[in-house]
């Protein structure tokens, strides 16, 4: 909520932008700043293993008032976030193509975020399940958090699809009364 702090950090994404980090510019339009961090360290990581990276961040999503999100709503998003880029990072290296694409947009009175990974393999059945892991022991809690999250939210719905060997979620945010139309 601090207006120097926002320009400071729009300051240092400028200055990146000229290091190829081509997301950047993008990224600028995300009006809450710790999502905005969050996400540029995310793909960071993402251009250090070598993934290929898409993103695309509406110019309508700039001007969202982030003050209709409470500190609660803000620390799910960040907890979401945090979850689904992680996954789709660790799902992406093991494939033989290793891409990401991250959008967000608005659509009416909602901000959908749409988050596409290649993988390897994927059991869309026990994906959601306390636990489960394809990837060892002491896993498996990630999106078993980000289902209890979104069960007791009002304004937030995700959908999960495979299309063209892309494992995509959409994840939308209302900011009328209502649970989106997911």
């Amino acid at each position: 909520d601090n207006k120097e702090l926002h320009e400071y950090i729009n300051f240092i994404l400028n200055e990146k932008i000229n290091n190829n980090y081509h997301w950047l510019m993008d990224i600028k339009n995300i009006p809450i700043p710790g999502i905005k961090g969050l996400i540029n360290y995310k793909l960071m990581k993402m251009k250090e293993l070598n993934i290929a990276v898409e993103v695309y961040v509406s110019e309508e999503v700039a001007i969202l008032n982030q003050d209709k999100l409470d500190i609660k709503e803000k620390n799910n998003l960040y907890t979401i976030l945090g979850v689904i880029l992680d996954n789709a990072i660790e799902a992406s290296i093991e494939s033989q193509e290793p891409m990401i694409s991250l959008h967000f947009f608005k659509d009416e009175n909602e901000i959908n975020i749409i988050l596409a990974n290649t993988f390897k393999s994927i059991n869309l059945d026990q994906l959601e399940q306390k636990g489960y892991s394809s990837k060892g022991e002491n896993r498996g809690f990630g999106l078993y958090l980000v289902k209890e999250i979104l069960k007791n939210s009002k304004s937030l719905a995700k959908e999960t699809n495979i299309i063209n060997n892309f494992f995509v979620s959409r994840f939308a945010r209302n900011f009328a009364k209502e649970r989106p139309s997911i």
